[in-house]
């Protein structure tokens, strides 16, 4: 069976399907040659798409680089990343087949837009440094990239209209999880730098004085140069900072800490509210739900499109290239 390989699979959210690698696996996916695999025979051929001994070497020594040291890797080793390989590769070909079949195409804008994406991670002329370190040629990533954006269009078209879900599986997949739904008290909390300890003793006494509120924090912050205040947000007890929750252990909702000292100066934690120990409704979590459901059933019609196109193909594998022994 053609197995669901990292460059091809569901995204956890409603649109497309396929992850694909922008940034540097790319310079990986065509950067590692080796001169002792320049034979261009065939390692296998679908309908008639080729896999040349060149890319499927290239793509094995990627992946032996990624998985091992070469001290490490035995023969089993060897022999099952060789599979894996060429069940990617074929997975591959069968994508671009049934991707000319049906026209989609790649706009040379799309591939520019792609191509200045990955730039931009790029500072300086690191871009062009990373191709010369793997002497990789420009145009041969360019065409890697131009064939990963087009398997994934192919499969964000055509495995999303295999995937239906009903209202009674997001029912049922609650039903079947509660437990993840239950959330423990949560605390909402500020927290406030300070530049000296003398300073924070000086705000602490001004806010438990007046019965901390927003109003007295930011007049007070307004009155002190280069005093920060941020918003924690709303988490559990145990999702705190380390120095946060020892700090807001004990204290109920309108509780200031006393001022506590750190690397970056000292500290001061408001608690705002306190939520107690609740169950998230089903109308709270069904866009979550929906998107785990989206993701396994995306994954489970990529798996069976991907067999479905298999069966329909002609694929021939030169055994006498690819050998495991």
């Amino acid at each position: 069976m053609l197995m669901f390989h990292k460059f091809i699979q569901p995204e956890r959210r409603n649109g497309g399907y396929l992850t694909v690698c922008l940034a540097l696996g790319l310079f990986l996916l065509v950067g590692c040659r080796s001169a002792d695999h320049t034979d261009v025979s065939l390692v296998a051929k679908v309908n008639d798409q080729l896999i040349t001994t060149a890319e499927f070497y290239r793509e094995c020594d990627r992946r032996m680089a990624d998985e091992f040291t070469p001290s490490q890797a035995d023969t089993a080793e060897i022999s099952r990343i060789r599979q894996e390989v060429l069940d990617q590769l074929i997975e591959e070909k069968l994508i671009l087949c049934e991707a000319r079949r049906i026209g989609i195409e790649l706009p040379p804008q799309e591939l520019d837009a792609a191509i200045a994406a990955v730039k931009s991670d790029y500072p300086g002329d690191s871009f062009q440094q990373a191709i010369i370190d793997r002497y990789v040629d420009y145009d041969q990533w360019k065409d890697a990239l131009r064939q990963r954006l087009i398997l994934q269009k192919t499969v964000s078209r055509l495995v999303s209209d295999r995937i239906k879900i009903s209202q009674e599986e997001i029912v049922e997949y609650y039903q079947r999880h509660l437990a993840v739904f239950d959330l423990p008290e949560q605390v909402r909390v500020k927290e406030i730098t300070c530049p000296s300890m003398e300073i924070a003793q000086r705000i602490h006494d001004k806010l438990v004085k007046a019965n901390w509120n927003n109003e007295a924090l930011v007049k007070v912050g307004r009155q002190i140069p280069g005093l920060e205040i941020h918003n924690l947000g709303l988490l559990s007890r145990d999702r705190l900072p380390p120095q946060c929750r020892e700090a807001v252990k004990r204290l109920s909702v309108g509780g200031v800490s006393d001022p506590i000292a750190y690397t970056y100066g000292v500290h001061l934690f408001l608690v705002e509210a306190v939520q107690p120990p609740r169950r998230q409704p089903l109308s709270e979590v069904r866009d979550n739900i929906l998107k785990i459901l989206h993701h396994e059933k995306g994954k489970q019609a990529y798996q069976e499109w991907i067999r479905d196109l298999s069966m329909q193909a002609v694929i021939k594998i030169n055994r006498e290239v690819f050998n495991f022994q």
